[in-house]
């Protein structure tokens, strides 16, 4: 006898599910494992290991004191700087360096912004532009570059001869001055800890722009 043979639908559809539904995780497994995108704080966090105290919208970059103080972008900086001024207190370090995995990524932008705030916060405050690659601290605050950070390093300058104040109250200045040919020798040299000592005596926070992390100046 011959008999007819009839697929048994919920099956079949069942296990089309499962398949896709398998099929769809290692998916977004392989994704998630080898081809992460950092675009949230979440992620970053999971990924580096380390707390995120703040994001800082993209934009144009721009100066909080010239800023209203209800400005997205003045919130955001004051409340990194109180999130900072506890951890630096917590750990009884005056210093603060800013670097950055690459050239572009902003870091001088948030250390002025940061300096600004910390000053504003009525910190006597120090931002030392120690990226010696570069000039982009002077952009920012319109001062002479011609005494700066390796005046000083180099013996041809004393301390005081190096730190400017800024238009900003309690907030001062130190520049690159020359570009150096060798900067990571002066930074690692032990004038720069004498200067950091002697900073530390006379101002309450010393912000440090360094070149990105792929110089070893920074290190």
């Amino acid at each position: 006898d011959k008999k007819a043979i009839e697929p048994i639908t919920v099956l079949f559809f069942v296990t089309a599910a499962l398949l896709g539904f398998l099929v769809s995780y290692l998916f977004l497994l392989t994704q998630e494992m080898f081809f992460t995108i950092i675009d949230t704080p979440q992620k970053a966090e999971k990924a580096l290991g380390i707390p995120i105290i703040g994001v800082i919208p993209f934009g144009e970059e721009k100066l909080i004191n010239e800023l209203t103080l209800n400005d997205i972008l003045s919130d955001r900086f004051n409340s990194i700087f109180s999130d900072l001024l506890n951890m630096l207190s917590l750990k009884k370090s005056k210093a603060l360096l800013v670097t950055s995995a690459n050239s572009g990524d902003g870091k001088s932008f948030v250390s002025v912004n940061l300096s600004i705030a910390f000053a504003q916060g009525l910190k006597n405050t120090v931002y030392v532009d120690a990226s010696l690659r570069d000039e982009a601290g002077p952009n920012y605050f319109q001062l002479p570059n011609d005494l700066g950070l390796t005046s000083y390093l180099s013996g041809l300058a004393q301390l005081q001869d190096i730190i400017q104040p800024t238009k900003v109250p309690k907030l001062s200045f130190i520049s690159t001055g020359p570009i150096s040919s060798n900067p990571a020798l002066l930074l690692s040299s032990t004038k720069f800890t004498r200067l950091m000592e002697e900073l530390k005596l006379q101002f309450d926070i010393i912000i440090i722009d360094t070149p990105p992390l792929h110089f070893v100046d920074a290190l």
